[in-house]
């Protein structure tokens, strides 16, 4: 491994160490607005057509606030399958929820069950893969619908209008934004994997970044 890669990886598992062990963030209690509740394993893509930020320190669940009214989201399944050196990211298509949001609700955003987080069942585990917006006080459920295919990292990363961008972008604008992005997201995206590990795959994945060549 790139010594200078190593040092990245360090350096962010050790930084966020403290957080990964900090308290669960609690429900925002905002009179007049309504929350999302997600599990960790539920990406909020977009809102309403804007992307939202591709690393959002989170707990299990994680929440976000809506005025009320009505909103397009855009979400997604996100999960690690394996253990850590021999496992594989697991990620669903983007799927889009139309809610009408209504003040001082709590919307929970709930998807279909792995059952065994084997490999070999991920492609019929994504292939009947559905989300869902349960109103936890009247338990009105609001299904979501296919949006766009996952077409890769960059792709989540710029969000639902990322097409008319990048046509407009000559051959070697492209590059040096792909290039730019996927630094960002892999940093990021340690990140966010540290925060999600327990502290047994903390422990062996700092035993393998500091031994690996």
């Amino acid at each position: 491994m790139d010594l200078i890669l190593k040092a990245i990886i360090c350096f962010s598992a050790l930084s966020l160490f403290g957080c990964a062990l900090s308290s669960q963030p609690k429900r925002p209690d905002n009179p007049g607005i309504a929350t999302l509740e997600l599990p960790i394993t539920m990406d909020l893509v977009s809102v309403n057509g804007q992307a939202m930020s591709t690393y959002r320190a989170r707990g299990n669940p994680h929440y976000h606030t809506l005025a009320p009214g009505q909103h397009q989201l855009e979400v997604g399944y996100t999960e690690y399958w394996g253990n850590p050196l021999a496992g594989e990211l697991v990620r669903s298509d983007v799927y889009v929820i139309n809610l009408t949001v209504q003040p001082d609700t709590v919307y929970q955003l709930e998807h279909t069950s792995p059952g065994a987080k084997r490999i070999i069942n991920a492609s019929r585990f994504l292939s009947s893969f559905g989300v869902w917006a349960l109103e936890q006080r009247s338990g009105q459920r609001t299904d979501g619908v296919f949006s766009r295919k996952y077409t890769g990292l960059l792709g989540l990363l710029k969000g639902p209008s990322a097409g008319a961008t990048d046509a407009a972008e000559s051959t070697t604008e492209q590059v040096g934004t792909i290039d730019r992005a996927e630094s960002v997201y892999a940093l990021d995206q340690l990140k966010l994997w540290w925060q999600r590990a327990s502290k047994k795959e903390r422990g062996e994945f700092l035993i393998w970044s500091t031994g690996s060549n």
